[in-house]
Order: structure tokens, then C-alpha cells, then sequence
């Protein structure tokens, strides 16, 4: 889950050789609610910002040893800095001195003495911008780690080993399965399940109980379903915005169930009233969807499997 971004936690790194402009500026900055690193040279400020990325830097060019315009050029060289952006900071406000800040790579200028409004208002929208960096930076991750686990997963199913007494009819779908999870990756199942299950207002099937059950969404079988998972000490994760009676949560709580050695006759109880009603009828739904090629073997195998287990439920009576 995407953490939001605090505004207050953009993190700032002002280079000024003058104490006084320094504790000016840590003050203003500061009492705005950043987060301020310090520094009172340039070389100081590179390894400050090699240490730890702040999202904006505040550069004086007037240093001794090495100025603002060095600074500049070697944060230019360096792939890891050249995508923070500086403001220059500075008593010379000749239009070369811009120019030249501005062709280093300085994202914008601001002359000594500033205005603390102007100068609060420049960092805001910088801030801004790195607050969406961040999100930016931070979604992509979590989709290359969704695309990960799914692949990890198209992978365990596509090397599945079938045992020798498996059932004929369950045998060959696992054997479908497989070799659909060869045939595919993560980005050709995730527009599948788009089309399937989402779509344009709405998907090619509805894996909900409700819908089956009343041909309404969050109808009464959901309040059943929530009045027996609580009852069973089961609580809905607060990040997770489907509803409990979609197909994939109904199967991973009946997996829980007995998994957690939870007695033969309350599995039997939770699956004749939340799963055989209508669970079966959706994997027939599916494999028949348009859209339907990897979810087609999906299909396959879970109506076998609700043959199976209804089988199985009607034999331990």
C-alpha cells in the first residue's frame, strides 16, 4: 500500500557559506514545517546529499574552495544528484550569472536579500513537486512488486507436478493450467482480469455471492457472510475494498478454515452456505467470458474443484 507523502516531510539542504543567511534560513524553512539539513561548504553539502537524498536544495554560489557553480556541474556528473532540483541563492543577480546557473541545471534562482513570502512560496511549489515524485516513485515500485509476485506465481504454476492418482477430470485441468500460466505473463493476465472482472462500468462476470444469489451487489448474503466470519473471529482488513463474499475471499477463507484445523462440520457449514450455492455456476461463467484465456483454465479448474468438494462434504456426513 502507497504510504501518502506528508508535505512537512520534504527535506531541504541549504548551502550557505554565512552563518547569519544559514540560521535565517533553517529558521524560516523551519517554522514551515520542513525537514533542514545544514551545510556550510559545498563539498560538505555533495557528500550530505550522496548520504541521503533530500527532495530540494538551497545553494549559495559565493563559497570559498568550491562554489555554487562547481557544486552545480558535479551534481550534473553525477546520475544519483542530477534529478534534485536547486535553487540558487545569491547577492549576484546579473542575467549571466542566471544564464549560467540555469545551463549547469539550477531548477530556479532567488537574489539576496529575499523575500520570505517569495521565498516560502518558491519552496512550496518545489515541495509540491517532490510530493509527487514520491508518489510517483512509490506506485511504480509497488507495481514492479505486484508484477513480481505474479510472475513468481505464473512460474510455480506452469512447473505444478500433478500426482499420479490425481483424478482424470482434475488432472487435466491443473495440466490446462499449466500450460496456460507458461503461455502468458503478469501484464497479458492483469489486462485479462481488467476486461473480465472490471471492464467499462462493469466486468464480463461478477464474482460476488450477492450478485449470484439476489442478482443485487452487498445483498443479504454478504450480511450472512460477515455475521459467520465474525463469528468465527475472522475480521476484514481494513486496506482491502472488496467486499467478503468475492469469490478469491470466500476460497482463501475456506482455505483458512482448514488450514487452521477448524472441525470438519463448520467447514461444511461455511462452504454449503457461502460457496456451493453458487461458486461452481461462476467458474462455468468464466471460462464462457470473451475475454477469458489464462481465466479460462482458472474456470476450469475451480468447477472441478466444486465438484470435488461438494462431493467430498456430501461423503463426511
Amino acid at each position: 500500500m502507497i504510504e501518502p507523502y506528508k508535505p512537512s516531510s520534504a527535506s531541504i539542504l541549504i548551502v550557505d557559506d554565512t552563518p547569519e543567511n544559514l540560521r535565517l534560513l533553517v529558521g524560516i524553512l523551519s517554522n514551515a514545517g520542513y525537514q533542514i539539513r545544514p551545510a556550510r561548504d559545498g563539498r560538505t553539502a555533495l557528500q550530505s546529499a550522496r548520504a541521503a537524498l533530500p527532495d530540494l536544495i538551497l545553494l549559495d554560489i559565493m563559497m570559498p574552495e568550491m562554489d555554487g557553480y562547481q557544486v552545480l556541474a558535479e551534481m550534473n556528473a553525477d546520475t544519483l544528484l542530477r534529478e534534485i532540483p536547486v535553487i540558487m541563492i545569491s547577492a549576484v543577480d546579473e542575467i549571466d550569472s542566471v544564464v549560467r546557473c540555469i545551463e549547469l541545471g539550477a531548477a530556479d534562482y532567488l537574489s539576496k536579500p529575499f523575500n520570505p513570502a517569495l521565498l516560502k512560496a518558491r519552496i512550496g511549489t518545489y515541495a509540491e513537486k517532490a510530493r509527487y515524485r514520491a508518489q510517483e516513485a512509490a506506485y511504480h515500485q509497488q507495481v514492479e512488486q505486484e508484477k513480481k509476485r505474479s510472475d513468481d506465481l505464473l512460474a510455480t504454476l506452469a512447473q505444478v507436478q500433478i500426482p499420479a492418482d490425481t483424478e482424470a477430470r482434475f488432472a487435466e485441468c491443473w495440466r490446462v493450467l499449466a500450460m496456460a500460466a507458461e503461455r502468458t505473463d503478469a501484464r497479458a493476465v492483469d489486462d485479462e482480469y481488467h476486461d473480465l472482472f472490471i471492464g467499462l462500468g462493469r466486468g464480463q462476470v461478477m464474482p460476488y455471492a450477492s450478485w449470484y444469489l439476489t442478482g443485487f451487489l452487498m445483498d443479504r448474503p454478504l450480511a450472512v457472510l460477515r455475521a459467520d466470519l465474525a463469528a468465527l473471529g475472522i475480521e476484514r482488513q481494513v486496506d482491502v475494498r472488496e467486499p467478503e463474499d468475492h469469490a478469491a475471499a470466500l476460497c482463501e477463507t475456506m482455505a483458512m478454515l482448514c488450514a487452521g484445523g477448524s472441525d470438519l462440520d463448520g467447514q461444511r457449514r461455511f462452504f454449503r452456505a457461502h460457496m456451493e450455492p453458487w461458486l461452481g455456476t461462476f467458474m462455468t461463467d468464466l471460462q464462457a467470458a470473451p475475454s477469458a484465456q489464462f481465466y479460462k483454465a482458472v474456470g476450469c479448474l475451480g468447477e472441478r474443484f466444486m465438484e470435488f468438494e461438494s462431493r467430498y462434504m456430501a461423503m463426511m456426513l
